[in-house]
């Protein structure tokens, strides 16, 4: 076995096993992967859950909401997530949540278990997470002042990641057998604030997971070696009534740096992953129970890597304005029709590991609607293709997708 297979066999083995921790939440992240499906950028904004169920869900304490929908006539894009609360006493409860997405972006799925107690600012918790690999579960604790019905809501999180692998007195050794022990322990801080007011919403997130080094040990020496990651993911969202406006703002932004050096092989397997994205937008009521709103967003996304996997460079540049113009019924039912066009530039330098389809533009025509079905919000949207594809695209159908949300009483 050659060192570059070995590197790439067990990269492809790293992919393909669940990812349920922080570090895998991270290593997963792929910015020229999403290339696979050509209107990545559209798919995403289309399959968003709506801002206005999320107070609902914030003050719930059983819920549960998902995001379905296409990506390729192979795959399917998927978001779940459910929490639940059951008493322990008095001032203690039982916080349990599930979180599956499955996206070329990242895959990754956790089962957090949040021990919490009532304080007099608000509550303070322990977290563990769960995994079939002992090495991958996660400790944290956390507190929060306020909660979803107080007007600010500020929640600070200390992630002790992969707590089980030569943590203190811990370590993770298979014997005989491959494993992967710290050199430097990785750790994960969060913060989070929520300001809610009548005509206002501004939420802000941010964590950071410590850089780290494991020293990878197998009886194949071509599988031995190290490997690092550090990761963050930081953003902000905003909504601001002004007179009959609405004012509409949000930035994301995503980088992991890893590497990875195997059997001896030249070059330090180095990656580097960033996606960040900028958007603003209108809304504005026009009567006749009309609403118009108009959005832009531009992305950014870049890939590098070194030998021994490649030596090339990915870029990736979205700018996409979004119209749509609603209409409620008496009823709350929302009628829905809109129009995308993404403009995307595509660069590549070097023999590039992801597939492309280059520079292009995608323009779609949605029609939707949103209501809601006794305790069920539900939103579904479908696209019409309006301009050419390398594939066929039959009767104009472009994808759809269908979201949908109860909080259980």
């Amino acid at each position: 076995m050659t060192p570059r297979f070995a590197a790439l066999l067990l990269a492809a083995t790293l992919v393909a096993r669940p990812a349920c921790a922080a570090v895998e939440e991270f290593s997963s992240f792929d910015a020229a992967a999403m290339e696979v499906d050509d209107e990545n950028f559209l798919d995403h904004y289309v399959s968003r859950m709506p801002a206005s169920w999320q107070d609902e869900w914030d003050r719930a304490p059983t819920a549960f909401r998902t995001s379905e929908g296409c990506l390729t006539a192979a795959t399917w894009h998927q978001w779940n997530e459910l929490k639940g609360r059951a008493t322990m006493g008095p001032s203690w409860w039982l916080d349990v949540s599930y979180l599956q997405t499955t996206d070329p972006q990242a895959t990754y799925e956790w089962l957090r278990l949040d021990f919490t107690r009532a304080t007099s600012f608000g509550s303070a918790a322990v977290r563990f997470q769960p995994a079939y690999d002992k090495s991958q579960q996660d400790l944290a604790l956390f507190a929060q002042i306020g909660d979803a019905t107080r007007p600010l809501e500020i929640r600070g999180t200390f992630t002790f990641v992969d707590a089980l692998n030569s943590f203190w007195e811990f370590r993770q050794a298979l014997v005989g057998d491959h494993s992967e022990p710290y050199r430097a322990h990785p750790f994960q801080p969060e913060l989070s604030v929520v300001s809610r007011g009548e005509h206002r919403r501004i939420e802000a997130y941010g964590k950071w997971l410590t850089p780290s080094r494991k020293q990878i040990e197998d009886p194949d020496p071509a599988l031995s070696g190290r490997s690092s990651i550090w990761g963050s993911h930081a953003w902000i969202d905003a909504r601001q009534d002004v007179a009959r406006w609405t004012l509409l703002a949000r930035f994301d932004d995503e980088q992991v740096l890893s590497a990875q050096e195997l059997g001896g092989s030249p070059g330090d397997g180095r990656n580097f992953r960033r996606i960040w994205t900028a958007e603003g937008g209108l809304r504005h009521p026009l009567g006749w129970r009309l609403t118009a709103e108009g959005r832009y967003l531009y992305g950014d996304r870049a890939e590098d890597w070194s030998p021994p996997v490649a030596e090339a460079t990915f870029r990736g540049l979205d700018r996409m304005g979004v119209f749509q113009l609603d209409w409620t019924a008496r009823s709350g039912t929302i009628l829905r029709t809109g129009l995308l066009y993404d403009r995307i530039g595509i660069a590549r330098a070097g023999d590039v590991p992801d597939f492309s389809y280059g520079s292009r533009k995608a323009a779609r025509a949605i029609i939707g609607f949103e209501a809601r079905l006794g305790s069920i919000h539900v939103k579904a949207t479908e696209g019409i293709q309006l301009d050419h594809k390398p594939y066929p695209v039959t009767f104009h159908h472009d994808k759809a997708y269908v979201q949908l949300q109860t909080a259980f009483r």
